[in-house]
């Protein structure tokens, strides 16, 4: 716990060089050798993994789970580093520990358990039984008028998502698609159609909303506009677009209070909105993300300059090409860089947002519209650009 931050001290790029330096002299000094040093260098030298890789990656991907397990390589160092990053975020600020960071954290810690204890040994007829199994779980509680949608949307959906999906979630997943269908069969003329369904996380500090839809352009977006117009943060967004051209888009949001979104009335008006912006022939952002203006306090000006930064990089992930962002928080952030991805015609797939002390640190999961990652540098480089005149 002295030694992790140590480096900060130094003259280095990186302060967990500097810690490591200065943490293997001192071992050396006090004669600290085998198990107990290689723990100490360990703790050291990853005491920001655990956090980085539940805030800034997609824990839902078991590529994810297998390139954190090869770190972790044990058990006991898993634990421990649990540990750590508990005692190291609480003991830097109060806020540090948020429910929904706790959530994120523990799900990558019993992720990383169980891929250890059983997923180094498992093949993939043990990983095809244990998805059956699931699936046979979940249609045993389903009530029969759901079944054959059930069955329907097993086939369509890859492994991944049955895998790392509780239950629970995977069953309004499956009522809110069986909605969407019957209304569109009674309402087959209509611009717009969508089937949504809420899950109550008060515990964690967020709800999980879950819309069903017809694939349409820029319909991620539109529902960003439709949630920032209520002043809803918007914490992670999954993106499952079906082959038959049917979306499942899974979000973790919360108010501005950082709760569960609770009230009856902000469900329904967030819907209310979400039609209406999908059924007009154009699209104008601008009228439903209009500034509200403060009459109770001046706006304060900024001491010093937060630094903005936009990148691009094609080796986080396996699959997709991932933007990271570094930005003053704000409502409709999100659909603001969804709006200029799009304008580049990529696709979003995944985004992960993560905030501290009033600075957005997201990253953005994209890919070309066959499915491929980004490789045009000249492409890179003016989203890069775009994304940093945003921002800034």
């Amino acid at each position: 716990m002295i030694l992790h931050d140590t480096g900060r001290a130094e003259n280095v790029r990186e302060h967990i060089d500097g810690s490591a330096i200065l943490a293997a002299r001192l071992c050396k000094r006090l004669k600290i050798s085998g198990g107990r040093r290689n723990l100490i260098m360990f703790l050291v030298d990853h005491h920001l993994t655990l956090w980085r890789f539940a805030t800034k990656k997609n824990i839902d991907d078991p590529e994810v789970i297998r390139e954190f397990s090869e770190i972790m390589r044990d058990r006991h160092r898993l634990d421990a580093l649990l540990l750590f990053t508990y005692a190291d975020s609480n003991g830097t600020n109060e806020e540090a520990w948020s429910p929904w960071k706790e959530t994120l954290i523990l799900q990558l810690y019993r992720n990383t358990r169980e891929f250890i204890l059983e997923g180094m040994t498992a093949g993939k007829e043990e990983i095809n039984e244990e998805v059956q199994e699931t699936l046979s779980e979940i249609k045993s509680g389903l009530k029969e008028k759901y079944h054959a949608i059930f069955d329907e949307h097993s086939k369509l959906m890859p492994k991944r998502y049955f895998r790392y999906r509780s239950k629970k979630s995977i069953s309004k997943h499956i009522v809110a698609l069986w909605q969407y269908i019957d209304r569109r069969k009674r309402r087959p003329n209509t611009p717009f159609e969508c089937a949504v369904q809420w899950i109550k996380r008060s515990k964690f500090g967020y709800s999980e909303l879950i819309i069903v839809s017809q694939n349409s352009h820029r319909l991620l977006e539109k529902t960003c506009c439709a949630l920032a117009t209520h002043q809803i943060n918007i914490l992670s967004a999954d993106v499952y677009t079906r082959p038959d051209g049917v979306v499942l888009d899974l979000f973790r949001v919360c108010n501005d209070d950082f709760k569960a979104i609770t009230n009856n009335n902000t469900q329904k008006s967030i819907v209310a909105t979400l039609y209406e912006i999908n059924q007009q022939e154009t699209y104008e952002p601008a009228k439903y993300l209009k500034k509200k203006e403060n009459f109770l306090k001046p706006e304060t000006k900024q001491i010093f300059e937060f630094p903005v930064r936009a990148w691009t990089s094609n080796n986080l992930d396996p699959h997709y090409t991932v933007i990271e962002l570094q930005a003053l928080d704000r409502i409709a952030l999100l659909h603001d860089v969804l709006r200029t991805v799009n304008d580049h015609n990529l696709v979003t797939v995944h985004s992960r947002i993560c905030t501290e002390k009033g600075a957005a640190l997201d990253s953005i999961y994209v890919s070309t519209p066959d499915g491929k990652k980004l490789t045009d540098q000249d492409a890179i480089d003016r989203l890069e650009t775009d994304l940093k005149t945003l921002l800034s």
